[in-house]
């Protein structure tokens, strides 16, 4: 499988032959969380959980659909690539890279969200997607003379509030969130990979 022996700490030689036995390994896990992701039961926010007192202060951008959503977003993106490569033997030059960092990104949005001990990080962090998420609707239908269109310093300004009612630090929120810090705090905190320089051999997607 590799073209020389490797030391337990070295990353193995990506060969054709090991990415597939690795995307075939995964397909299974990959189908199982789909379902679960279609299951309106699963997922649940229990009563009197941290996540319900999350979305509490959060209220109406609540924590958990801003997790919600990156997770979905995430296995939506990694159930695609998945579909193409193992279902349907279909090796893209540079789609399935797309579609990878795709779900990187969402996964390790939710993670920033939901991984910090205090609630009001949490929240802020939360609130920080929502308001990126209005800044790119924003771009988007500013200029399609919508009957319902809301400025967008309007909705950030509702969302700098809320923010305030939950005590957050509200110096970054107007900015929103970039993916390459997040990415960063997940590989950083992140205990799911098994060495560096593993999480590192994903930076090129």
């Amino acid at each position: 499988m590799w073209n020389r022996p490797m030391t337990s700490d070295e990353p193995p030689e990506l060969t054709d032959e090991f990415v597939m036995a690795q995307w075939a390994r995964m397909a299974p896990v990959i189908d199982n969380v789909v379902r679960r992701i279609d299951d309106p039961d699963d997922f649940v926010v229990e009563p009197r959980s941290q996540l319900a007192g999350d979305d509490a202060d959060s209220d109406p951008y609540q924590v958990s659909h801003c997790a919600r959503a990156c997770l979905n977003a995430g296995v939506d993106h990694l159930h695609t690539a998945k579909t193409l490569l193992i279902d349907m033997r279909l090796v893209h030059a540079a789609g399935d890279y797309s579609l990878i960092r795709g779900a990187l990104e969402n996964f390790a949005t939710a993670f920033w969200v939901l991984h910090p001990p205090q609630r009001s990080v949490r929240v802020q962090h939360a609130l920080r997607w929502m308001v990126k998420n209005f800044k790119d609707q924003d771009k988007a239908t500013a200029d399609l003379g919508l009957p319902n269109y809301r400025p967008v310093d309007d909705n950030v300004g509702t969302v700098v509030a809320i923010a305030e009612r939950a005590r957050c630090d509200t110096s970054k929120l107007r900015a929103g969130y970039a993916s390459t810090p997040v990415l960063q705090y997940a590989e950083e905190h992140s205990t799911a990979t098994e060495s560096p320089r593993r999480v590192r051999t994903l930076h090129f997607f």
